[in-house]
């Protein structure tokens, strides 16, 4: 990897650590994003960017289903996901059950097995469109406060 490459990491990474110090609210929470466009602009003079896929992208798109060919189905591969839908759903039961304590809403048996029921169907779909195990988001119950 060349040096400028480096450098220019650690440009990135140094904006995003000063904007996590010194911004609050909103601004603070997309300082990864503002981070990156700090870093893509410095990028640009030194020729180390490229606009050239954007050009060519279209303007509205829309995933091809099994991109990576058909599904196969691996003892290992399954028993790895099982492992990783127990830390999904523990996690977002510990989500759920957060959310319902900040909006004074104590979540009951139903609404969990609402949202854990989602959240299986949203991990069950996603690879058809080349995506991964679906998750509540932790920053919804930070940002409900």
């Amino acid at each position: 990897m060349p040096r400028g490459h480096l450098a220019l990491a650690a440009v990135t990474l140094a904006t995003v650590l000063a904007l996590r110090r010194l911004l609050h609210g909103f601004l603070r929470q997309i300082s990864i994003l503002l981070g990156l466009v700090v870093g893509t602009l410095v990028a640009v003079p030194f020729g180390m960017t490229s606009p050239d896929g954007v050009r060519q992208a279209d303007v509205f798109g829309f995933p091809t289903p099994f991109e990576f060919g058909a599904q196969q189905f691996q003892f290992a591969a399954i028993v790895s996901m099982c492992v990783v839908m127990l830390v999904c759903m523990t996690e977002s039961t510990a989500d759920m059950l957060a959310l319902g304590q900040i909006v004074d809403r104590p979540t009951d048996g139903r609404t969990l097995e609402g949202g854990l029921r989602a959240n299986a169907l949203g991990t069950a779909v996603s690879p058809v469109f080349n995506g991964f195990a679906a998750s509540l988001s932790p920053r919804t119950s930070a940002w409900s406060r």
